[in-house]
């Protein structure tokens, strides 16, 4: 099993204040197919949850997971022992405005 995952705060690296909702897209950078499952938590509770099945080459793409500006985190864990299979894209969007991008190198990543 491989986890990335990535957090939002006030005043860090991905700051939370300017956030008002991410976008999500995963692809199957390896040669088999994997599941992952994806966790979105914030304060309030869970923000989102999905379990999906990439197989080589494939893009998932999940538009619009709503963060109100709070802090959050996201958790990606897959059925695969190394995390180089997997690549993610996170764009963080403001009132419509894209306002940054991140991607598996700014993940903690644990095999």
């Amino acid at each position: 099993m491989s986890i990335l995952r990535l957090e939002a705060a006030e005043y860090s690296k991905i700051d939370s204040r300017y956030i008002e909702y991410i976008d999500l897209k995963l692809i199957n950078l390896g040669i088999e197919g994997f599941d992952f499952l994806i966790l979105a938590y914030a304060p309030q509770g869970p923000i989102f949850r999905g379990l999906y099945h990439m197989s080589q080459g494939s893009v998932v793409f999940i538009p619009q997971i709503i963060t109100s500006y709070t802090p959050f985190y996201l958790l990606i864990v897959t059925n695969i022992d190394t995390y180089d299979s997997t690549g993610l894209t996170m764009r963080a969007w403001n009132y419509r405005r894209n306002v940054a991008v991140f991607t598996q190198e700014d993940a903690v990543r644990n095999n």
